[in-house]
């Protein structure tokens, strides 16, 4: 068998500022997506007799394929808005058939997904007085995704969304209060053309103290007081079965820290500037 490891991957920035503090971006950028070794592991997956799993050790490595435009302003108020489009024609997804003479159904992945993504972004960080700031970020999208199970062409359409709102305000005595709401719409199940996930709500509460000269900072806070359990659900459809699995976590979560500062630092601390990320792996 013939491998080829060299891949070209082109990528184009183009910004322009202007004097009133705004700007606008253009960019362009392909990534290479290469799968991890659960994807690529071809050991059978046994531990539950319905529903079978493996790797696949013949996946290809996926190609993806960027387009974004964007504007923004960076004075007193920060604004920036980006819209994004992103394809690929040879993602490397999750399927699951189902063998409706055995009644189990088999996992797997492969390379016959093609997905596209159009995606708004925005964030704004406002300063609506000297002590109280507010910060949202917010993003939309519509996905078109298909995949090919067994002789079919599983295709689905999904418009996605998430958005975050967080306060904060500062007091006179240094005191600082936080109030955050994060809103999360329905999402594709991961590595899953068939699949979502439900959405959720969640909040957190926050305070923090500077006391001796900013060397001593007290802080607290709680996550989601008012909801103990998060329900979550998972659907899997397709062209001859619909597989619903339902997960409870607990939610809620508080938390208490005192930090002191000793000495000073003279000098920053040099990092190590080489090392490996492997931010292209699939997993």
């Amino acid at each position: 068998m013939a491998n080829n490891y060299f891949n070209l991957v082109p990528s184009l920035a183009i910004n322009r500022n202007y004097t009133n503090g705004t700007y606008i971006s253009f960019g362009y950028n392909q990534r290479l997506k290469r799968p991890g070794i659960n994807r690529l592991n071809p050991f059978v997956n046994l531990s539950d007799p319905n529903f079978i799993s493996y790797g696949n050790p013949d996946l290809k490595p996926s190609l993806i394929h960027s387009f974004d435009l964007g504007y923004g302003s960076n004075k007193k108020q920060s604004i920036n808005i980006g819209l994004n489009y992103a394809f690929s024609n040879n993602l490397d997804l999750k399927t699951s058939r189902y063998d409706s003479s055995s009644k189990i159904t088999y996992t797997t992945y492969d390379n016959s997904g093609k997905i596209a993504a159009l995606m708004l972004n925005a964030n704004f960080n406002l300063a609506l007085t000297k002590a109280l700031r507010t910060v949202i970020n917010g993003n939309i999208g519509n996905f078109w995704i298909q995949s090919a199970v067994d002789d079919h062409v599983v295709k689905t359409q999904q418009v996605l969304y998430s958005a975050t709102f967080s306060n904060s305000y500062t007091f006179k005595n240094d005191w600082i209060v936080n109030a955050s709401l994060y809103l999360y719409g329905k999402n594709l199940a991961p590595a899953q053309v068939q699949g979502t996930v439900s959405g959720y709500i969640a909040s957190g509460f926050s305070m923090s103290k500077s006391l001796l000269k900013k060397k001593l900072s007290l802080s607290a806070y709680i996550n989601n007081p008012f909801t103990k359990f998060r329900n979550s659900r998972t659907e899997i459809v397709s062209y001859n079965f619909i597989e619903t699995n339902r997960n409870q976590q607990y939610f809620r979560k508080a938390g208490l820290s005192i930090n002191y500062q000793f000495g000073k630092l003279k000098k920053d601390i040099l990092k190590n500037k080489r090392g490996i990320n492997n931010n292209d792996v699939s997993n």
